[in-house]
């Protein structure tokens, strides 16, 4: 692995080398995308390779960029290969044997290697031989440049006969060369299904085109992926109400309602596809991750981002190390590295005993001084006597892995690379034009660096168990197939109680790492779907008891369209960023922001600062959504449709117009629906239970009594004849007595029952103001209000919208698409989707045991996420595990990883903006997600013997490395798997 790892970090300084020279054939291109796929052909160094990064060049570069296409047709030596000599040469690379491959590279033909190259030991040369030789039948006819590469590559690469292929060869082989087309089609076309069995439904079709497209599509030999797509193109969208559509999910047997996710081989990785920027990575991403753990060597190889100057698919394969290799808070127990000891406010991904034995072999390799590569040597000095503490950090950072903030993947400065290869590399023995300027010009200045100064000593942390960061989950306590979560739920018997329970669970595929609790409803990619389309498909199921994911249904598909905000400027699927000042993001062409509803009229002579320059006055309504709004101008300006009471949500009796059938108690029970801000539908404000006490004792829906004795439902209190307190856990840690004003608005009996229903307090009395609405507003009613003091004192704390107190905390602000939130509800068992549900599900994620995942809705109908100590005797240390905790949740969010938009209730955010309390006397590391940007050299001491290099040390290699090694260890582990 060691060697491996080398290889790559100095085949990088390689690249930087090539992409700084320019190479002719990108210099005169005029499109973006095709010249990154231009510089990411030229990086491969043999044939099947660069015939598969040429595919993707097909679909990134149009036939108009003949002067790309006839250099590459001059230049590029697979091209070379293939017209100049015998075709099968350019499959050699594929020999097992290293007398098979010899062998090949100097024959002429097929028959004079059968001696060395045996069919059954060699099927993968003589099939790719196979391919060749056909192939150019098909492609010496092209007329075109464009259109002869790009079949050469179709047929080298092994490209199957799928819709990305043919459109991308159609693109390229039009008129004159359409027979070069039809060749490749009829070589690829797949062995025709009997579609027998469907000819009745195409009877169903609503129109003559409808009806006689079906009957065609069943007679011609294609694949599901493909008959489907045009059937949908000569007939409709698939509804399960649609006579034609019911019949084809009627007729078989396997519908696409159960197998379709549990033949999913990791359904959390095949969400990674759909980050993908082109259709063929997604295609390619699809097949490895969809049917079939099979090694793809064109997804492995066109798709791959371990070519530094290579970003076009970062994304995917960042949300594949995510899902992989999550982050984790915290870091002990090492011994090589010990400088990542007591880091429990930063994140890792790989900090285990192998990672750190694994760190000190690579140390001892560089200490040879010479690092040597099949075509060149490198040349260091001496690492023991040139900066070897950074060294040890460099080799540390490897394979203990911090996390990044940024999902980039080049974090090495170029500063920092000068330096380093200034002070450690041999410039006598660079070869060539391998300058230190020329390896380094390619990189990025400061910025997307993360400095590795605090490495380079031990950290200000001491081991103590006062205080001390608590991991209940990390190591997994729980037994193969189930999740550990930890627990919140106040215990009888203390002594007697874990910090966390082991949920029975299911895996999202045959293969999948990601597990979800049972009972969970989730939204999982539909593998039927055609990935390489223009949308991505979705489906809603359930974590059955028998931990297998069932009963799942259509949900909705998403388009990848971009948003045009004006001339030049276009946002992509997915993008987020600020228009006016508002958070936005761009969605199916859509774009999202908030606060979109009601804006302040600046210009105003009376301007009060407020929505609508609505008054400052205190004057509270109640919404039928069940929320608070400060007055009543507020509420018709953010768009309710239905006010319930001039009052307070807390002060209304919800019971009084007895909303409950005979025989049933109505006991209140305050919730916010999501799915309809408006307040035009009902939202239930109330629970009817049985006055007999006939109870569900499986329904977990917990509430505490008077007494502080927890129950699984308010029925079952009922039945007891209990006194309800409030809903939610049984709290420790906080006053039972005296009402407080939540940060959403709300009046609460006490601190634990706001606690409970999972909000901040804002202060200790009735509610009696309301905060911060707007940027830099603050109403005059909050000077009457006695704010509590903040733990640690000198916290630089933040207010939440709508309240007058500042707290210790993270906070995040959500957005979400109300047509996928309608959806998203619809196929939930209550037909509705409440902050609470929201909470729970995000609570089940937190990893920290002090803290707690608190939230409610502002007026401007944007979800607030807050993370905070779960009590307010928590030491510094633990308070700052929670804003890094914070931070974490927020990453999670932001990227949408797999692992928060599989579950059903969280998907249908789109975006998420954070901000997060400082303390003044803290320590600031260079940690996962610090806002702050570290950029100084650290003048780092050493253990061993100095030397006039070691003057200052670097601050970001090992960053670049490891995002690199990332890669690696994901490609390991496929080709293991």
């Amino acid at each position: 692995m060691i060697s491996i790892t080398i290889l790559f970090f100095w085949i990088t300084f390689i690249n930087a080398v090539v992409l700084a020279r320019g190479p002719d054939c990108c210099s005169g291109i005029t499109t973006e995308k095709c010249r990154r796929s231009c510089q990411e052909l030229q990086e491969r160094d043999s044939p099947i390779p660069q015939m598969q990064v040429l595919m993707t060049a097909g679909e990134m570069c149009p036939p108009s960029e003949t002067e790309f296409w006839d250099c590459i047709n001059m230049t590029l030596p697979a091209v070379q290969i293939i017209s100049k000599s015998w075709p099968g040469k350019a499959c050699c690379e594929m020999a097992q044997t290293r007398d098979c491959r010899r062998r090949c590279y100097s024959a002429n033909s097929k028959d004079s290697i059968k001696r060395q190259c045996r069919l059954n030991d060699e099927p993968s040369l003589f099939t790719c031989i196979k391919n060749q030789e056909a192939g150019r039948q098909c492609c010496s006819k092209a007329h075109g440049t464009s259109c002869g590469l790009v079949c050469q590559a179709i047929h080298l690469a092994g490209a199957s006969n799928h819709r990305v292929t043919r459109e991308v060869l159609a693109y390229h082989c039009k008129r004159r060369d359409r027979h070069v087309q039809q060749c490749t089609h009829r070589r690829l076309q797949p062995r025709a299904k009997s579609g027998h069995n469907y000819m009745p439904c195409c009877d169903k079709g609503q129109t003559p085109h409808c009806r006689s497209t079906c009957r065609s599509l069943l007679r011609t030999p294609m694949t599901d992926d493909d008959r489907v797509d045009e059937l949908i193109r000569a007939c409709s969208e698939p509804q399960p109400t649609d006579p034609l559509w019911q019949c084809f999910l009627t007729t078989n047997k396997s519908t696409r309602n159960v197998t379709t996710p549990v033949t999913s081989v990791d359904n959390a990785k095949l969400q990674c596809c759909s980050k993908a920027s082109s259709g063929r990575c997604r295609e390619l991403c699809a097949q490895t991750y969809k049917k079939g753990w099979t090694y793809n060597a064109e997804f492995h190889t066109s798709c791959s981002y371990i070519q530094p100057v290579s970003t076009m698919e970062a994304k995917m394969h960042n949300c594949l190390t995510d899902v992989e290799q999550p982050c984790k808070l915290g870091c002990s127990g090492l011994s090589f590295c010990s400088n990542f000891n007591n880091r429990p406010t930063e994140m890792f991904r790989r900090c285990t005993p192998e990672a750190d034995k694994a760190a000190a072999m690579t140390f001892e390799s560089w200490k040879k001084g010479v690092i040597r590569l099949p075509q060149l040597n490198i040349f260091v000095k001496d690492i023991a006597k040139c900066n070897p503490s950074m060294w040890k950090a460099v080799a540390c950072a490897l394979e203990i892995k911090p996390c990044s903030s940024k999902q980039s993947l080049i974090t090495l400065c170029k500063e920092d690379c000068m330096y380093l290869l200034s002070q450690c590399a041999d410039p006598s023995k660079l070869l060539g034009e391998q300058t230190v300027p020329v390896l380094c010009n390619a990189l990025p200045s400061h910025g997307a660096c993360v400095s590795l100064n605090s490495y380079l000593k031990k950290s200000p942390h001491t081991v103590s168990h006062v205080g001390k960061v608590v991991h209940p989950c990390d190591p997994n306590p729980c037994q193969d197939g189930e999740i550990c979560i930890l627990r919140k739920k106040k215990c009888k018997h203390p002594s007697e109680c874990q910090p966390y329970v082991c949920h029975a669970a299911c895996p999202l595929g045959e293969m999948s790492s990601l597990l979800v609790p049972k009972g969970s409803a989730l939204r999982l990619v539909e593998t039927n779907s055609n990935m390489a389309g223009d949308q991505d498909c979705f489906l809603s199921c359930q974590c059955s008891h028998r931990r297998k994911i069932e009963g799942c249904r259509p949900l909705y598909c998403i388009k990848r369209q971009f948003c045009k905000l004006g001339h030049n400027n276009i946002k992509a699927n997915g993008d987020a960023f600020t228009l006016d000042g508002r958070h936005c993001v761009c969605l199916s062409g859509e774009v999202i922001c908030s606060q979109t509803s009601c804006q302040p009229d600046a210009y105003s002579p009376l301007y009060t600062g407020m929505p609508g320059n609505c008054p400052m006055r205190y004057a509270p309504v109640c919404a039928s959504n069940g929320k608070t709004y400060p007055n009543n101008c507020i509420a018709s300006c953010v768009g309710v449709i239905q006010i319930v009471a001039n009052k307070a949500c807390s002060d209304v009796d919800m019971c009084s117009t007895k909303p409950c059938p005979s025989g049933f108690k109505c006991i209140p029970k305050p919730q916010v629906c999501l799915d309809d801000m408006t307040a035009s539908a009902n939202c239930p404000q109330f629970e009817c239970v049985d006055n007999m006490g006939e109870c569900n004792p499986h329904h977990h829906d917990p509430v505490c009594d008077t007494t502080g004795q927890e129950h699984n439902n308010v029925c079952q209190l009922h039945s007891q004849r209990r006194t309800l307190a409030y809903r939610g856990h049984c709290q420790s840690s906080c006053l039972s007595a005296g009402v407080v004003c939540g940060h959403d608005g709300e009046t609460y009996s006490s601190e634990c029952a706001a606690r409970a229903a999972r909000i901040t307090v804002d202060y200790h009395s009735n509610c009696v103001a309301f905060g911060n609405l707007t940027k830099d507003t603050k109403p005059m009613s909050c000077n009457r209000v006695i704010c509590p003091p903040l733990n640690p004192k000198d916290c630089q704390g933040i207010t939440p919208p709508g309240g007058c107190c500042p707290i210790c905390a993270a906070k995040m602000i959500l957005l979400w698409k109300p047509s996928l939130m309608e959806a998203t509800a619809e196929n939930t068992n209550s037909f509705r989707i409440t902050t609470g549900d929201v909470l729970t599900t995000l609570s089940h994620h937190m990893s920290l045991l002090d803290c707690e995942v608190f939230g409610y809705v502002s007026v401007n109908s944007e979800l607030i996420i807050i993370i905070a100590p779960a009590s307010s005797s928590l030491s510094r240390i633990q308070v700052e595990a929670c804003l890094s905790e914070g931070k974490r949740i927020h990453n999670l969010i932001k990227t949408r990883s797999p692992s928060i938009v599989s579950y059903l209730n969280l998907s249908p955010f789109v975006m998420a903006s954070i901000e997060t309390s400082t303390i003044k006397t803290l320590v600031h590391s260079n940690s996962t997600y610090s806002s702050h940007s570290n950029s100084n050299h650290a003048s780092g001491s050493s253990s061993g013997n100095n030397s006039s290099c070691q003057t200052k040390a670097p601050t970001a290699l090992a960053l670049w490395i490891l995002l690199l090694t990332v890669l690696l260890m994901h490609r390991k582990c496929v080709l293991r798997l």
